[in-house]
C-alpha cells in the first residue's frame, strides 16, 4: 500500500478559534475528518453546525483567490463556498431577487440560515 504524501488544503472552521485554510498531509485529512466526525456525532443533540469541515483541491484554492460575487452568483457557485449547500445557496438568490443586490457583503447575513460562524468562513472568498 502506498501512502500518499503531497499536502491538500483544508478548510477549518465554526467553533475554532482561528478558522481558515491550512495546508496538510493526507494522513492529517484523513484523521481530521475522523475527528469531525465524532465531534458533529457528539454535538448532533446540541449544535452539529458548530463545527464544519471542508477539503479544498489546489484548483479550488487558487479559484478562492478571485472573489466571488454575491449579486451575480448562480446557486451552483455558492455552493462552491465553505459551509453554502444547496439549501442556503437558494436562499441567498432568492434574498437576491427578492430585495435587489447586495450592497455589502455583510448583507448576507440578512439570508435566513446565515450567521456569525458561517459568515467568518465565506467573507474571505465574497464580494458584492
Amino acid at each position: 500500500m502506498k501512502i500518499r504524501t503531497e499536502k491538500q488544503q483544508i478548510f477549518a472552521g465554526g467553533a475554532l478559534r482561528h478558522p481558515g485554510l491550512r495546508s496538510v498531509e493526507w494522513i492529517a485529512v484523513i484523521i481530521a475528518v475522523a475527528v469531525t466526525v465524532v465531534t458533529a456525532a457528539r454535538c448532533a443533540g446540541e449544535n452539529a453546525q458548530q463545527s464544519s469541515f471542508s477539503l479544498q483541491t489546489e484548483e479550488q484554492t487558487s479559484a478562492a483567490d478571485e472573489k466571488l460575487s454575491l449579486n451575480t452568483a448562480t446557486e451552483e457557485e455558492l455552493e462552491d463556498l465553505p459551509g453554502i449547500g444547496p439549501v442556503l445557496a437558494g436562499r441567498i438568490v432568492a434574498w437576491r431577487e427578492e430585495n435587489g443586490d447586495f450592497t455589502s457583503v455583510e448583507n448576507v447575513m440578512d439570508v435566513d440560515g446565515i450567521g456569525p460562524s458561517i459568515w467568518e468562513a465565506i467573507e474571505p472568498f465574497v464580494t458584492y
